[in-house]
């Protein structure tokens, strides 16, 4: 048993070094990643995050209390379509994978920070209240600290 074993992974390695090794395969140039993956990923997360946004603004004219639920839905609808649309177009077929990371990126930003407040200000951009929020509850704890070190 073990000779034929020996045998069959002799001729493969025989045939492996008769063909040669391929040359080692390089990167891509930096430019060729930003044009393939980072710039259909960002157009993605754009396009996700501007359709969320006037879907929640359209419907709350509407209806008050569907506006954000409307710009959750849409950031999922957007999401889904470029996981099963972007594929049926050629031209649009080799950018499906960055356009659904960053559809996907912007429909979780959308969900956590419409959804989960609590922690939604890890994914929020960089506000004046946020800045604002920030120091009152530095101020608070600050003082709050102090107090405790004069009893």
């Amino acid at each position: 048993m073990s000779r034929k074993l020996q045998r069959r992974y002799k001729g493969s390695k025989r045939r492996r070094e008769r063909e040669g090794s391929p040359a080692p395969k390089h990167n891509p140039p930096l430019t060729m990643d930003l044009v393939e993956f980072i710039g259909p990923g960002f157009a993605g997360f754009a396009a996700s995050r501007f359709v969320s946004y006037v879907a929640s603004t359209q419907i709350s004219k509407r209806a008050p209390s569907w506006g954000k639920h409307a710009g959750a839905g849409a950031a999922v609808g957007t999401f889904l379509a470029a996981w099963l649309l972007a594929n049926k177009w050629k031209w649009l077929a080799k950018y499906q994978m960055p356009l659904i990371v960053g559809s996907g990126i912007a429909a979780l930003q959308t969900l956590v920070q419409l959804y989960i407040p609590r922690v939604g200000w890890m994914v929020s951009d960089a506000s004046p209240q946020l800045d604002t929020s920030a120091a009152g509850a530095a101020v608070s704890a600050d003082a709050a600290g102090r107090r405790g070190a004069h009893r």
